[in-house]
């Protein structure tokens, strides 16, 4: 019984970053072809708040995984191993390279004045590192 709530919980978790995943790619193809001011900022913000999503996931990921690790699967199999790498790599990351980043859109435009968004905006939303 334990172990079924465990693993509904590891799967839940894996569903929420999902769900974040695909937010934040909409949010930021959506960032790519606004055209106003006013679609940056709310496609900027939205991906900002999205981005607290990640968290919370990884933490809904992780700590039913080590249960199960410890109480079932073992540290002998390797893709357990390649995927704790990858989701602890990528929760590092995410809000390193895109986080600041996103955030740095969402402040330039909110400063901006013009309806139609700057050079210095459309420069940071097409930053190839984002």
């Amino acid at each position: 019984m334990l172990y079924n709530v465990v693993l509904f919980l590891h799967i839940l978790g894996a569903v929420i970053m999902f769900m974040a995943i695909s937010i934040l790619a909409l949010s930021m193809l959506s960032l790519l072809h606004a055209k106003e001011t006013e679609d940056v900022k709310r496609w900027s913000g939205l991906a900002v708040k999205t981005d607290a999503l990640f968290p919370l996931s990884t933490l809904i990921i992780i700590v039913p995984a080590l249960y199960l690790v410890f109480s079932t699967w073992g540290w002998g199999i390797a893709w357990i191993n390649v995927s704790l790498a990858a989701l602890l790599g990528t929760s590092f990351l995410g809000p390193v390279i895109n986080l600041r980043r996103l955030k740095g859109i969402l402040a330039a435009a909110e400063a901006e004045t013009d309806s139609v968004p700057s050079s210095d905006l459309v420069r940071k939303v097409r930053d190839p590192v984002l």
